[in-house]
């Protein structure tokens, strides 16, 4: 599965996709009250109480991928992601620069995870 942060000042939005298909299904989303103060453990506890809420766990993850406006809780995420997922984060930069980003779906998440599914092509690994 892929988890995919979309990080702003206000909120931050997790969403988790189902990767077997031709493209990825939303398997369950959150928004969360994003705070710069917060620790990677407190995080990290909070992510994992959100997983197991919905009958998952942390272990079905194998692909994170964050975007964030906020530089201080990007840098906490990126460790949250290693310490409890055990998954170095991919940061979306990496997206093909001709790429139309106007094509993306509206939700942040769903689009970060269009951008993973695009990447995951032969043409551009």
């Amino acid at each position: 599965m892929l988890l995919a942060l979309d990080v702003g000042n206000t909120n931050t939005v997790l969403g988790l996709y189902r990767l077997e298909g031709e493209k990825p299904e939303l398997a369950a989303h959150w928004r969360v009250t994003t705070h710069r103060t917060q620790t990677v453990d407190e995080y990290g506890v909070f992510f994992v109480n959100l997983f197991e809420m919905h009958g998952m766990a942390p272990s079905q993850v194998t692909h994170i991928i964050i975007a964030s406006v906020v530089p201080p809780v990007e840098s906490t995420l990126r460790q949250v992601c290693k310490d409890y997922f055990h998954i170095e984060p991919i940061p979306p930069n990496w997206a093909p620069t001709g790429y139309a980003t106007r094509s993306l779906p509206s939700s942040a998440t769903a689009g970060l995870a269009s951008l993973w599914t695009l990447a995951q092509q032969p043409s551009l690994k």
